[in-house]
């Protein structure tokens, strides 16, 4: 390759070019980290500028205009954006309004537009921090998992078991979900953000694994050819009513696409509210990867393992040596009762850890038994050395008064 074919285009001319706001919007969001990212500024900045996200198109420009705008009334843009915060600091959590913000922050700076952001950011109210109240309850998956069908049932065991983010669904393909052996026991190996910077492994549960193999042999009985390109999750497929039979046939979309974060976010909002869950401390997905967590360090493992199965490992990678992942796996394993949706694993857990200290117990009851035999017999020994001298000394006795007589 020719070193000039890397280098950028130039051209010598008196001529003074200008990016338009169009170009700095559109290159702003594929310049994000990772896909994820772009999808939640734009959907920031869609609540902040009050545009529709049905059309793109339409959307960038009005996102350009404001750029253009705040170029020229910087002023008014933060009497503005200060004002829409205190309409709706009271309806919406601190948390939400900081992200939203944060995402049009980005934004200008990127584009060149410095504002008064210490003015901004004094009227956002706290983010509330209660990472205990967020965590989903495993009651309450247990009851959205029992109204739900095999593809969600594989989804909720998929976030309950891993941790995940809901933006990481937009990159899993099949082939980032394989087969791990750690012992006597199979659970699966997920490669999160494939070919991204914040690519990271994890593990999901047996009972996820299962629950894969089965979703999987569904969408190849309707016809689909999976392979490891396909997407982990799909669009999901048609009812066809059959007037004369009277019976109702399923069948595959002729196109298979991946499900996207949003249609799952939007779905499980549905389903907590069948689930007899209209409001909830925890969000949607997210809870999920807030009860992971909670969850793996109230049982005792370590914090940086914690952090590194739920990819949090900038910063970390540098100060700690990371253990391999047979040792993340055997540590996984011996805590993913407390992950798994059925009671199942649970009550195996707590038997055999009731028959460990039931063995336990008997084990030490044996020693002490052994021990008290051992002194028993040491005892008797001392007595009989005791014994045999007492005779000695009567017969020495005996012996003595028969020569005195």
């Amino acid at each position: 390759m020719n070193n000039n074919d890397l280098a950028l285009e130039f051209s010598l001319s008196t001529d003074t070019y200008e990016l338009s706001d169009r170009q700095l919007v559109e290159q702003f969001f594929k310049s994000r980290k990772s896909k994820a990212t772009s999808q939640n500024y734009f959907k920031g900045l869609s609540y902040v500028l009050g545009f529709s996200r049905d059309d793109r198109d339409a959307a960038t420009s009005k996102i350009a205009d404001f750029v253009t705008f705040a170029k020229q009334n910087r002023a008014m843009v933060e009497f503005k954006l200060i004002d829409w915060i205190l309409k709706k600091k009271d309806g919406v959590a601190g948390a939400t309004l900081r992200s939203y913000v944060s995402a049009t922050k980005s934004l200008l700076e990127y584009c060149g537009v410095t504002i008064n952001w210490k003015q901004v950011q004094s009227v956002l109210p706290a983010a509330r921090r209660t990472a205990d109240r967020d965590a989903t309850p495993m009651e309450a998956t247990r009851k959205l998992y029992a109204i739900a069908d095999l593809r969600i049932k594989f989804l909720v065991s998929l976030f309950a078991s891993s941790g995940i983010r809901i933006g990481a669904l937009d990159y899993l393909r099949v082939k980032d979900l394989r087969e791990f052996k750690s012992g006597d026991v199979t659970i699966g190996l997920l490669s999160i953000y494939t070919g991204e910077p914040e690519h990271y492994e994890t593990f999901c549960s047996s009972e996820c694994l299962d629950l894969w193999k089965e979703y999987r042999a569904e969408r190849e009985r309707l016809g689909e050819k999976v392979t490891g390109d396909s997407p982990l999750l799909r669009n999901q497929s048609i009812h066809f009513f059959h007037r004369k039979s009277g019976r109702v046939e399923e069948r595959k979309y002729e196109m298979v696409r991946a499900i996207s974060s949003n249609s799952v976010r939007d779905l499980f909002s549905q389903l907590w509210h069948k689930a007899a869950y209209p409001t909830r401390p925890w969000k949607e997905v997210h809870g999920w990867r807030s009860a992971f967590k909670t969850t793996l360090t109230s049982a005792g493992m370590q914090s940086i393992r914690v952090e590194l199965l739920m990819g949090h490992v900038q910063g970390l990678q540098q100060s700690y040596d990371h253990p391999t992942t047979e040792a993340l796996a055997k540590d996984y394993v011996a805590h993913e009762h407390l992950l798994t949706i059925s009671e199942a694993l649970e009550l195996a857990s707590k038997l055999k850890k009731a028959e460990a200290e039931k063995n336990n117990a008997d084990a030490q009851l044996r020693s002490t038994n052994q021990t008290l035999l051992k002194r028993l017999e040491e005892k008797d020994a001392q007595d009989q050395v005791r014994f045999a001298k007492y005779d000695l000394l009567m017969k020495e006795m005996k012996a003595a008064q028969e020569k005195l007589s």
